[in-house]
């Protein structure tokens, strides 16, 4: 018991057994939490005025917990397959990979955000849309002609694919038809 006190937490896969220190796994469960939560009022803040410096910490705790999800999950599921029944331990599976998935969406979208925060900031689009990313100004080269003379309900859309070079499947079609 002497060792016992002075380990996080002893694992036995083969047997299904974990014993954990719990004064220690409520310390830093409590730490880990209370600067997660800071970190997303913090990212808020960062948010609401553009900033990625201030998403950043937030991105690194969302990746921290999704490495703990995982190897939570995969530890308790190892475990969990000695006392559960094949279709509860499927059922538990699936829901723990959704919810993998789910934490996962959640810090790519903290990345997407950093990116587009990234772009907003850049001088290219600051010259063509202007300093102010909650009201861009119309681009210049592009205009809006209404005319009178049409009178219909719905309005007119207008797309432009880009022009792009025929690719082989097609030049070998057109080859087999001649």
């Amino acid at each position: 018991m002497v060792l016992m006190k002075s380990y996080f937490f002893c694992a036995s896969v083969r047997l299904g057994v974990i014993i954990i220190n719990p004064q220690a796994v409520s310390v830093l469960l409590q730490l880990y939490s209370i600067f997660h939560v800071m970190s997303c009022a913090v990212a808020a803040y960062g948010a609401f005025k553009l900033k990625k410096c201030f998403v950043i910490p937030l991105a690194i705790f969302e990746f921290i917990y999704i490495v703990e999800i995982v190897t939570i999950f995969t530890l308790f599921l190892r475990i969990l397959r000695h006392f559960l029944s094949l279709t509860q331990l499927t059922l538990l599976t699936i829901a723990a990979t959704f919810y993998a998935i789910l934490v996962a969406y959640d810090f790519l979208a903290l990345v997407a955000f950093e990116q587009i925060v990234r772009l907003v900031k850049s001088e290219r689009y600051q010259q063509f849309y202007g300093l102010d990313p909650f009201n861009p100004k119309t681009p210049h080269h592009i205009r809006f002609t209404y005319t009178k003379k049409r009178n219909i309900d719905h309005p007119l859309i207008f797309y432009v694919m880009p022009k792009t070079p025929a690719k082989w499947w097609d030049k070998s079609a057109v080859i087999l038809l001649c």
